[in-house]
C-alpha cells in the first residue's frame, strides 16, 4: 500500500505559471476553469490571469486529474510558481487500488469498535494537499472584519448561516444574530397593576410623618438645646392610630417617570449609533491589474518635467463634415453595404486621423529617447493610445498605424479595442508600443485639465467637453459657436513649448478646416 502511495505522489506533477510577458512577475486570478476532479488535457484552458499589463488565458501542458488548486479568484499567483497539481492518467489504477484498500481496512475496524475495544489505528492514505476533508473546504468564509466582530461576542462564526457568495457570513449577519441575542432575556410579560403596588399605608411611619409645623414660631414640640437652637419634638402616635396626613398622598405611579422615559429613549439612541457603527467599516480594496499598472505609471512619470500647453479649437466645420457623412454612411447601410455596417462613426476617428496628419509635419512630437538617453528616436509608426475608462481602471490600448488607416478604418479598430476594454480582454499587443495618446474625457465632463503623460511617449492630449458660446464675428456680431478646449502635456526634456504651440496650431487648422484635411492624406 505504501508503495501505492509513493507511486502516486511521484505521477502527481504541479502546473507552474510560466513566464507570460517581460518584467510580469505576478499576475491575479480572473476565472478558474477547472476544478478539483476534472478530467483535462493538454492544451485546454485552465484559468484566466490578469496582469498589470493584459489579460491572459493560461493552458495545461498535461493530460490527467486535477487534484489542487493553489489559488482562489481574486488570489496572487507568482511565476515560476505552481497553479495546480495534476495527476496522469497512467496512476489512475493504481490510485482506485489504494482507496479500495483503505476502504477495506475501515470496514474491519468498524466491528471491533462495536464490540466494546478499541479499533487499532488504521494508517491514512496520503491524499492530495487540497483533500484535507470537508472541514476545509466546509470552513465559513468571513472578511476579518466579520471574525473579529464574533469574536468580540463570543459568537462561533461556524454556526451563523452566511447570506453571502458561497455561505459567506456578512455582517448583517451577525448584526441579526446580536439583534436575535440581545432580545432573547428581555421578559414580555405586562407590568404589575395598579392594585399589586405597594400603597401609602404600607409605607414606613416616619416617610410618612410630616412636620409638626412649618416656619413661623416654635411650637409646643420644641425644645431648645444649650446654644439657643430650636429642635422639633416628635412624639408617637398612640398604639393603633395612623398619625394624619397633611396633604393627600401621591397616586402610585403608573409606568416609567418622564426621566426614565427620556432615559430609555437616550439609551435606544445610544444602541442604534452602536449598531450603525457595527455596520460601517472601512473596505480594504486590493491593488489588481490595470490598477497596478497605473500607480506604476504615475510614480515614474513624477521625475518627468510635464509642459502643459492650452487652446480653444472650434468645431463646426468638423460638426458639419460629420453630419454630411453620416447621412452617406446610412445610405450605405441600407444598400448593404459589408463595410459600413455595424461601424459607429463618432468625433474621435477625425481627430485621431488629423493627429497623423500634423505629425508628419512635426516629427518630433512622436519620439522618445533611446534606452541610454544618448540619441531622441523620432518614430515613423503613428500608434495612437486611446485612453479608457474600463471597469477594472484606465487603460491605453493604442491603434497601429493610424498614418497608413482611413478614417473609417480608424473608426473600426477603435470600436474593436473599446469593446475588447471593457470585456477586460485586451491582448498585450494592443497595449504596447504606442507612440503618442489622445484622452477624451471630456465625454465625462470638463473644460481644461493636465494630462499626465505615458511612459515612452512625449505628447499626450486631452479634448474637454464641446459647448456652445457666443463669439464675435468679424463683423462685430455675436454668432454661437461650438468649440472644444484642448491641453495638451509635453516632456520638457524633448520639446519646447515653442514646438508644442505651433504643433497644437496645426492640429487645430485640420479640424476647423476640415476639408484641408483631404490635401494632406498619402
Amino acid at each position: 500500500m505504501s508503495n501505492a502511495r509513493a507511486s502516486e505522489s511521484k505521477d502527481i506533477v504541479p502546473f507552474n505559471l510560466a513566464d507570460i510577458g517581460e518584467g510580469i512577475t505576478e499576475v491575479e486570478i480572473i476565472q478558474w476553469f477547472v476544478k478539483v476532479g476534472d478530467q483535462i488535457k493538454a492544451f485546454d484552458r485552465v484559468c484566466e490571469v490578469q496582469s498589470d499589463k493584459a489579460t491572459v488565458e493560461i493552458s495545461s501542458r498535461y493530460d490527467g486529474e486535477v487534484v489542487r488548486v493553489y489559488a482562489d479568484v481574486g488570489g496572487i499567483a507568482n511565476v515560476g510558481e505552481p497553479l495546480i497539481d495534476i495527476r496522469k492518467p497512467n496512476t489512475a489504477g493504481v490510485a482506485g487500488v489504494a482507496a479500495n484498500g483503505d476502504e477495506g481496512q475501515s470496514k474491519i475496524a468498524a466491528p471491533a469498535a462495536d464490540d466494546g475495544k478499541e479499533a487499532p489505528p488504521t494508517e491514512p492514505l496520503v491524499a492530495p494537499a487540497n483533500a484535507a476533508g470537508p472541514s476545509a473546504h466546509q470552513r465559513s468564509l468571513a472578511t476579518p472584519a466579520v471574525r473579529a466582530m464574533a469574536k468580540a461576542n463570543n459568537i462561533d462564526i461556524a454556526t451563523v448561516q452566511g447570506s453571502g457568495k458561497s455561505g459567506r457570513v456578512m455582517k448583517e449577519d451577525m448584526l441579526r444574530v446580536l439583534g436575535g441575542q440581545r432580545f432573547d432575556n428581555v421578559s414580555l410579560d405586562p407590568p404589575a397593576s395598579v392594585s399589586e403596588l405597594p400603597s401609602a399605608h404600607s409605607r414606613p411611619a416616619a416617610a410618612a410623618a410630616p412636620p409638626s409645623h412649618r416656619g413661623g414660631a416654635i411650637g409646643e414640640g420644641a425644645k431648645r438645646d444649650s446654644k439657643g437652637m430650636s429642635h422639633e419634638a416628635t412624639a408617637s402616635p398612640p398604639a393603633g392610630r395612623t398619625p394624619p396626613l397633611p396633604f393627600p398622598p401621591p397616586p402610585p405611579p403608573v409606568g416609567p417617570s418622564p426621566a426614565g422615559q427620556l432615559a430609555a429613549a437616550s439609551g435606544a439612541r445610544l444602541e442604534d449609533a452602536r449598531l450603525e457603527d457595527a455596520r460601517l467599516e472601512d473596505a480594504y480594496v486590493p491593488v489588481r491589474g490595470y490598477m497596478r499598472a497605473m500607480i506604476k505609471t504615475m510614480q515614474a512619470q513624477t521625475a518627468v518635467p510635464h509642459l502643459v500647453f492650452s487652446d480653444e479649437y472650434s468645431m463646426d466645420g468638423l460638426i458639419a463634415l460629420r453630419q454630411r457623412l453620416q447621412q452617406q454612411q446610412q445610405l450605405q447601410q441600407q444598400q448593404g453595404s459589408p463595410s459600413q455596417q455595424g461601424v459607429k462613426l463618432t468625433y474621435m476617428p477625425f481627430l485621431i486621423k488629423a493627429l497623423s496628419l500634423a505629425l508628419h509635419e512635426y516629427p518630433e512630437i512622436n519620439a522618445t529617447f533611446s534606452s541610454d538617453q544618448e540619441h531622441v528616436i523620432q518614430r515613423a509608426a503613428h500608434n495612437v493610445g486611446i485612453a479608457v475608462d474600463s471597469p477594472n481602471g484606465l487603460v491605453v490600448p493604442n491603434i497601429k498605424h493610424v498614418e497608413a488607416l482611413s478614417i473609417m478604418q480608424i473608426a473600426q479598430e477603435l470600436q474593436r479595442l473599446s469593446e475588447l476594454a471593457r470585456a477586460n480582454k485586451l491582448p498585450q499587443e494592443d497595449l504596447a508600443g504606442g507612440t503618442i495618446t489622445l484622452s477624451n474625457i471630456g465625454a465625462i465632463g470638463g473644460t481644461y485639465m493636465s494630462p499626465i503623460l505615458v511612459p515612452g511617449e512625449a505628447v499626450i492630449g486631452a479634448m474637454g467637453a464641446m459647448q456652445k458660446v457666443p463669439k464675435y464675428a468679424a463683423d462685430g456680431s455675436l454668432q454661437p459657436h461650438v468649440v472644444m478646449n484642448m491641453s495638451w502635456a509635453a516632456d520638457h526634456r524633448l520639446l519646447a513649448g515653442a514646438t508644442v504651440a505651433r504643433f497644437s496650431n496645426r492640429f487645430k487648422t485640420l479640424l476647423e478646416d476640415p476639408a484641408l484635411m483631404l490635401v494632406a492624406l498619402r
